[in-house]
């Protein structure tokens, strides 16, 4: 015979599935507190309740349950991506690498691992090898949202809009009502110029779960976009992400010796006020550089708080 308690943990496990496929993560979480109140010994809920409180910017008890997730089956790979995910947000790179690791060699048939990793060297800017555990992570599953959706992430960053567009669409094929699959396809339409679609996409996902981050940033995007003097610090902060960090280094050098030879050039040539006038304007650039993220994170920060005062 079955234990009753047993019953009404799959019971409420099939709820909270449910609730994860609307993309309702505040319904799932509290159904998780429920199968954790009958019993406290799973380490899937502990672990999946962190994911959850992840995406909700609750770090610190997201951390807590991970742990917990860990210490009650430290040979699950999916408590070890749990844990990576966590060290992630941490910022604790190295720490984090190892937990998805560890996760892969526990289970190298899981796709989600390997786009756990990938995920990690995206952050950390090493794109070629991203790309290589995605396309791993897509011979196992070729029709898993996960995989679909960190290509399109990367192609994103990478400037190829038309690619990130269609493994975003292949996600939403496969989950219909992916949550991080509708975020990159509203940034797809953010970097074309369609601010509207860009915004329904946030709302869209904002409308199953109000708190949810990656939704609460692309809004922060869409307003930061349509603002005339915050807008082009946007537009040259996403073209420098495009075209990597070395290159950047070179734009910037560049920049920076063009303004001085052309300054120098307008002195010599008995061109004074050119000469400062060209300074000037490189000052005023410096400056802008030097506001435009403060701007911006003013932006994402004003976002983020008018979330919760409306939530709570």
């Amino acid at each position: 015979m079955s234990d009753p308690s047993d019953l009404q943990v799959q019971a409420l496990m099939r709820r909270a599935s449910s609730y994860l496929a609307q993309s309702n993560t505040p319904a799932a979480i509290e159904i998780l507190k429920q199968v954790l109140g009958v019993n406290p010994n799973l380490a899937a809920p502990h672990t999946l309740l962190a994911f959850l409180l992840l995406d909700q910017n609750r770090l610190h008890a997201a951390r807590h349950e991970a742990a917990l997730g860990l210490e009650l089956d430290p040979e699950s790979d999916y408590s070890h991506r749990g844990m990576g995910a966590v060290c992630v947000a941490q910022r604790k790179f190295k720490l984090a690498r190892e937990h998805f690791q560890q996760a892969i060699t526990l289970d190298p048939e899981d796709p989600d691992n390997r786009v756990a990793l990938a995920d990690l060297y995206n952050l950390e800017g090493d794109l070629k090898q991203a790309k290589s555990e995605l396309q791993q992570a897509l011979v196992l599953d070729p029709e898993n949202a996960e995989s679909l959706v960190a290509l399109a992430r990367l192609c994103l960053r990478q400037g190829a809009l038309g690619e990130a567009a269609r493994f975003a669409k292949e996600a939403l094929e496969a989950e219909p009502e992916h949550a991080a699959a509708l975020v990159v396809q509203g940034h797809v339409h953010l970097r074309q110029g369609n601010l509207e679609a860009a915004r329904d996409h946030a709302i869209w996902v904002l409308s199953t779960d109000p708190s949810r981050r990656e939704a609460l940033l692309l809004m922060a995007h869409v307003k930061a976009r349509s603002n005339p003097f915050i807008g082009l610090w946007w537009r040259f902060s996403v073209w420098l992400g495009e075209i990597g960090n070395q290159r950047t280094i070179l734009v910037l050098l560049g920049a920076y010796l063009a303004q001085r030879v052309a300054s120098l050039y307008a002195h010599l040539n008995g061109m004074p006020m050119t000469s400062d006038i060209i300074s000037y304007l490189w000052l005023a650039v410096c400056i802008y550089s030097w506001v435009g993220p403060g701007l911006f994170h003013n932006v994402v920060k004003k976002e983020l708080e008018s979330v919760k005062l409306r939530d709570f």
